[in-house]
């Protein structure tokens, strides 16, 4: 019978054994006694990748830029869905059938806008 141990970040313990107040880290479901051998042990030093071991201000700066990449992605993706919808796969030369497409096409470039520029909105529909 072989037993299945729980395995945690060492910066984990290391928190734990720096602020030896084993109380405020019961909410994550770790074992008292474990909270208790990584006070007893004290902080451990461990190798970690340079790109894991970055400060919190750099980590929230690249969270941003992150957020607003996908926000933008996501409102090209959103406008290049809705024009295909509506023209199908080739723009050049069509007519919009009706109002409500029209009004459509209007608001995706609308929305697109709050995100990517607007030129960038009509060239990216052709």
């Amino acid at each position: 019978m072989t037993q299945n141990y729980r395995r945690y970040d060492p910066r984990l313990s290391n928190l734990v054994a720096r602020t030896k107040d084993i109380e405020q880290f019961q909410n994550l479901n770790i074992p008292r006694s474990t909270l208790k051998e990584w006070v007893r042990n004290g902080a451990q030093e461990f190798i970690t990748l340079p790109e894991l071991n970055i400060s919190s201000e750099e980590l929230t700066s690249k969270n941003l830029v992150l957020k607003s990449q996908i926000e933008a992605l996501a409102a090209e993706q959103k406008l290049l869905t809705t024009t295909i919808r509506i023209f199908g796969f080739q723009i050049q030369f069509k007519r919009l059938p009706s109002d409500t497409a029209k009004k459509d096409i209007l608001a995706a470039i609308k929305e697109a806008s709050d995100t990517l520029p607007f030129l960038s909105c009509l060239k990216i529909i052709g």
